[in-house]
């Protein structure tokens, strides 16, 4: 009895069209759930990092626009509606803007008691100094954007290096690590309308370095702004 000679050639071709179909309607149902806004908020951060200039007005506006949403279906005096997406999930999307105007000079973290942004003093601050950079500007309004709907208390930790040098206008590292932390907090409150009492500041000098000092790299990281989203609403005081 002579053996079978298999499956047809044909069904190889067959197979491998069937493959792409799945494929295809996968990509189509992913896409379908997909928001917009998100999808944008990519864009642009693709084109930041492509160095791709002249935002079109909608995709430039679309902060502002979610913004505007969440304020009108947000009811006063409440802390994070059941109906509005939680600080969890819009956390998740606020490194998509900040990489934006940072790269990899920011970084963020989930802590028992909220969450941290932790941004490198270079890049925020003109070096020796608590004046901040126009990169710094964009940044923080970026990070406005995500605390304006939210009611939840801000704090702005300053920390330096162990190489600080004293100058007439900062004698000591605590100075500039107090003053980079009122600079950027009186920058949320003054430019973008984050409200003061929402606000702390502290400054730690060298005193809580986030890596050993042992080679500039580390210091660098260790020269940095980090700011916390408490989790309790703010009380009036």
């Amino acid at each position: 009895m002579s053996e079978g000679k298999g499956a047809p050639e044909w069904i190889v071709t067959f197979s491998d069209i069937v493959s792409l179909l799945v494929t295809f309607f996968i990509m189509i149902l992913t896409w379908s759930t997909l928001e917009v806004e998100d999808f944008d908020l990519i864009r642009g951060s693709l084109q930041g990092a492509l160095g791709v200039v002249g935002l079109t007005s909608d995709q430039s506006s679309i902060v502002d626009r979610r913004q505007l949403r969440t304020e009108r279906n947000e009811p006063q005096g409440t802390h994070l509606p059941a109906d509005q997406p939680d600080v969890e999930k819009l956390f998740k999307r606020l490194p998509i803007r900040l990489r934006t105007h940072l790269g990899e000079d920011v970084d963020f973290a989930a802590l028992r008691h909220g969450y941290r942004i932790r941004i490198m003093a270079d890049v925020l601050f003109e070096r020796g100094s608590a004046r901040l950079t126009e990169r710094s500007r964009a940044a923080l309004r970026a990070i406005a954007t995500f605390l304006a709907p939210r009611e939840n208390p801000v704090r702005l930790e300053g920390h330096t290096d162990d190489r600080f040098e004293p100058t007439a206008e900062y004698p000591t590292a605590w100075h500039l690590s107090a003053a980079r932390a009122t600079a950027a907090a009186r920058y949320l409150a003054d430019a973008c309308g984050i409200e003061p009492k929402r606000l702390s500041v502290a400054g730690y000098a060298g005193t809580r370095p986030a890596l050993p000092n042992i080679s500039e790299q580390c210091r660098r990281r260790n020269r940095r702004l980090d700011i916390l989203i408490l989790e309790e609403p703010s009380r009036d005081r």
